[in-house]
């Protein structure tokens, strides 16, 4: 599925995501966005709300953020220890 949504001038693509989105079955798929994306606003929609995973990039500018992903274990993103949703 692709998608595209027109972004207001005086706005940012985070406040397109959800309205983009909404009515879309996107169950079990894997939504890629850019830095902007990685938002825990867009997380929790996608992942609680719409029942889909995410793979987001990162910057240097959410430093906080990047911590906590590098001391996570390796073993933490393993698609093994994923719950299954089926």
């Amino acid at each position: 599925m692709v998608a595209q949504h027109r972004v207001d001038d005086k706005t940012n693509e985070i406040t397109s995501v959800e309205p983009l989105l909404e009515g879309r079955d996107i169950a079990q798929s894997v939504i890629t966005g850019d830095a902007m994306f990685a938002q825990h606003k867009i997380a929790r929609f996608l992942v609680e709300k719409k029942g889909a995973d995410y793979f987001f990039m990162l910057k240097d500018n959410q430093p906080t953020l990047r911590q906590q992903i590098e001391s996570l274990p390796r073993e933490a993103f393993s698609p093994s220890r994923l719950p299954h949703r089926r």
